[in-house]
């Protein structure tokens, strides 16, 4: 148990590191690449702690109450999608290929594995 105590804690300390630093980045450059990257990082951050808190108080994961912990880091990855999509060049925002869509089957099928 106290590896997922410093794994969490650890996790938390990097997205704090990783979030000033997209913070100063952005306070100094102005663009709104970094500020997608500071809402990515501040909701991953926020479902981190919860995590963490959940876990020092209470000494297991949550339970029920573990969807909160999950949209924070689905929220960033969403924003991270975003700016994945606007530093593309127009050229590479018209590339499609069909193995793109091949994470979609695959993740439902995840999703009926691991509900049963």
């Amino acid at each position: 148990m106290s590896l997922d105590y410093a794994e969490n804690i650890f996790q938390l300390l990097a997205g704090m590191a990783a979030l000033l630093l997209c913070l100063v980045r952005w306070i100094s450059h102005k663009r709104k690449e970094w500020m997608l990257a500071v809402a990515a990082f501040l909701c991953f951050l926020l479902g981190s702690y919860y995590w963490t808190g959940y876990l020092i108080i209470w000494g297991h994961d949550p339970d029920s109450t573990g969807i909160l912990a999950y949209v924070g880091c689905n929220i960033s990855f969403i924003i991270l999608l975003a700016l994945g999509f606007l530093l593309k060049s127009p050229a590479e925002r018209r590339y499609f290929h069909p193995l793109m869509l091949l994470p979609i089957p695959l993740n439902i099928w995840q999703l009926i594995l691991f509900s049963i």
